[in-house]
């Protein structure tokens, strides 16, 4: 048997080998392209009892894969990073609606990268990976799909292109699918037209295609036979028998507009009839599962249901399976109700139309003492944001497989129990605050100054504190607002809108600014984030088994109305407020120096720059290409430090300069002052005041730290000193 393939790959091959690693799991395959490498197994869990799918994605990158040694003292790999949740979710996501409703049995996909050239990605590569494992294995996977990168890069597509050109890319984009449709679509671009978008999607599935029936081939050749899943038998007598009962109530429940009050008042209706049914089928439903599993000799106790309600552990056990068909029923019934609604009247739940965007409200500057803030609300999704700006220093290092890297603009979204009316666990930011800081902080990334016009570290914290859909999308709005109240130039304020999709046969209707039951019982969750110039981040999801170009294609449109309605009032709303750094924010001043001077001003062992940074309390950062970046909050302080950097690299005193020095000895008729490093000045008496003082004691101290200005160097080198002006 064939246990090798090749498969096209747009810039390159990819090779798949089957049976060669990890034979126990149900399927595996390790995956090349060029001399990057990835193993993905999949594996199936017991056939369990259970209600829902449970499948996890794990990928993980190992430091040997760049051959490193994990740093700190533990020197292996702990805790995922980042980079590998986000990888993790780029897998989960487009395979996740491709297996059977009936089929709940665990499923664990886990991909290893195992070596990387540095040159060709790895992500990409596990989406393959990770499809081909499960297309060999016996799991009821229903198609494989296949992914690729699509770049634009001097005016042209660029399939799968490597890291180097993707440096140059205007656009950066990971697309995923089946052979028929495209189920996830995830990336950034530097204001990308909404036709450069899709057409780039368009290339991308031509490729897909070639990828998927390379796997097919592969599956048919060294795959194993898929295990049975039986479809679930629909009761449809006790279905009607729900719907007539609660479809009326339900209905009016389903579009109460307030969140909170529409998910009671639908709960109450669930609640309000199960006894009425349970009362009314439980028995002919209880016979009939008996017969299933030839338990007749049980059926004298069915009247005891109704009188004394005694029942053994087999039937109590069938009872909570008739209340579990109960509320699926019911939620099949709301879905349809809520869907109806959508494609028969164009009316949404909270009475919306399709394109229609709750209202918006916006306030800045809420606090005194943070740097910039921003209450960004949308209908009943709120999210503050809240920046802080910091010195080089506090830039964060990232270590990993393609090796070390820094980064000056962060941003965290936190996604508290509260915000939903709940109560939970509290730690670690989980895998969805992690995606969804991602996507929001890489569609604001390519509007921010660089590090020459703004030389300062940037965080945002999104708090979300009232969610009911699109909390990723405001945490974009709210973060560029609260960018914007802390005096970031930003090119243009950036702004984000979550679509929907409710599809049935050829029926559909793409919805604007999702809420989270639109978003549950739909059929697409796409965020698009952009300015008035173009897009800038992008994600999307489907939970069916794809949509074709033509939807995606009017989706954008929509969005692109709906983004242009969000930064008219985002405009409006920082029309008369100034863009000025907080005085609260750190002072930040870059001088150049000569190259040559960089070693007197950092002296043997760093010991100069760490005496000036013990004395001053500033940051202080030397660049390759010798600028100096010094910061603190302190604005005198700062200026110290310039005059400090500025004497040591030139240490001849001019006449007329100012200069901050200490006061070394007191004499009756005046002090002496060290003005530069080891140069000292007397400051006689007469140049103290503009008003006469009785005795120089009672103005300074030893260790005193003053201003003073160079009035005259003698013949024999010595230097006058005057403080009239500063006092």
């Amino acid at each position: 048997m064939k246990t090798k393939f090749d498969v096209d790959f747009g810039s390159g091959v990819l090779t798949f080998e089957i049976n060669k690693v990890a034979r126990q799991a149900n399927g595996s395959t390790l995956a090349r392209f060029g001399d990057t490498a990835v193993l993905s197994a999949a594996v199936m869990g017991p056939n369990l009892k259970q209600d829902f799918f449970p499948l996890t994605v794990h990928y993980f990158e190992k430091a040997y894969a760049a051959g490193k040694i994990p740093g700190g003292f533990i020197k292996r790999e702990g805790k995922p990073s980042d980079r590998e949740i986000l990888v993790s979710r780029l897998i989960d996501r487009p395979i996740r609606p491709l297996f059977p409703k009936e089929f709940t049995r665990e499923v664990q996909v886990v991909s290893y990268t195992i070596a990387t050239d540095q040159v060709h990605t790895p992500d990409v590569l596990a989406i393959n990976a990770s499809s081909v494992a499960l297309a060999v294995s016996d799991i009821p996977f229903i198609k494989p799909i296949g992914a690729v990168r699509v770049g634009y890069i001097d005016g042209k597509f660029v399939i799968n292109p490597d890291l180097n050109l993707m440096t140059k890319s205007e656009l950066d984009i990971v697309v995923a699918g089946t052979y028929d449709a495209i189920t996830m679509v995830e990336g950034s671009g530097r204001e990308v037209s909404e036709s450069l978008l899709l057409e780039a999607c368009k290339l991308a599935h031509q490729h897909i295609q070639k990828i998927v029936t390379g796997i097919e081939e592969i599956a048919k050749e060294a795959g194993k036979a898929k295990i049975v899943v039986e479809p679930r038998k629909e009761d449809t007598r006790l279905n009607e028998a729900i719907k007539n009962l609660v479809e009326k109530e339900l209905e009016e429940a389903l579009f109460i507009h307030d969140k909170l009050e529409r998910q009671d008042a639908i709960e109450a209706v669930k609640q309000k009839y199960l006894p009425e049914i349970k009362k009314i089928y439980a028995k002919s439903y209880l016979e009939e599962k008996k017969s299933e599993i030839n338990r007749a000799e049980h059926s004298d106790k069915l009247d005891m249901i109704d009188k004394e309600g005694l029942l053994d552990e087999e039937e109590e056990a069938l009872l909570e399976d008739f209340e579990a068909d109960y509320y699926d029923y019911f939620d099949a019934i709301t879905r349809n109700l809520m869907r109806e609604s959508i494609l028969g009247k164009g009316i949404r739940p909270d009475g919306r139309k399709t394109n229609e965007i709750r209202p918006i409200s916006i306030e800045l500057n809420l606090f005194n003492y943070t740097h910039g803030s921003a209450l960004f609300t949308r209908g009943e999704t709120q999210a503050l944001a809240i920046t802080t700006l910091g010195s080089i220093g506090d830039a964060q290092i990232l270590d990993n497989i393609e090796g070390e890297l820094s980064k000056r603009f962060m941003l965290h979204y936190n996604f508290p129990p509260f915000s939903v009316g709940e109560t939970g666990k509290y730690g670690p930011p989980g895998r969805r605050e992690i995606g969804h800081g991602h996507l929001a902080e890489r569609s604001i990334e390519v509007m921010l100054p660089d590090y020459d016009t703004f030389p300062y570290v940037i965080r945002t914290v999104s708090e979300i504190l009232e969610s009911n859909g699109s909390s990723s999308m405001a945490t974009v709005c709210g973060t560029s607002l609260s960018l914007y109240s802390a005096g970031v130039p930003m090119q243009r304020l950036v702004a984000g809108i979550a679509m929907g999709l409710v599809k049935e046969d050829d029926r559909y209707a793409i919805l604007s600014d999702i809420m989270g039951m639109e978003d549950h019982l739909g059929d697409m969750d796409f965020k698009v984030a952009g300015t008035s110039n173009g897009i800038t981040g992008f994600q999307m999801d489907v939970k069916i088994e794809g949509i074709n170009f033509d939807i995606f294609s009017k989706a954008l449109e929509q969005a692109k109305e709906g983004r242009m309605h969000i930064l008219s009032l985002m405009n409006e709303a920082t029309a008369n407020i100034p863009c000025a750094v907080s005085e609260k924010a750190p002072k930040i001043f870059i001088m150049q120096i000569d190259e040559e001077k960089v070693g007197a001003l950092i002296g043997p062992g760093g010991k100069v720059i760490k005496s000036i940074i013990s004395e001053t309390g500033s940051d202080i950062s030397v660049e390759p290409d010798a600028k100096v970046v010094i910061s603190n909050r302190d604005k005198q302080m700062l200026e110290q430090t310039i005059q400090i950097i500025q004497n040591t690299i030139d240490p001849n005193p001019k006449v007329d300069e100012v200069y901050t020095g200490v006061v070394k000895k007191i004499f009756p008729y005046g002090v002496l002052v060290e003005f530069m490093p080891k140069i000292v000045g007397m400051l006689h008496i007469s140049e103290v005041s503009n008003t006469r003082i009785n005795s120089i004691e009672e103005k300074y101290r030893v260790g005193d730290r003053i201003k003073v200005r160079l009035i005259r160097i003698d013949d024999q080198g010595k230097y006058s000193l005057s403080a009239k002006e500063f006092n």
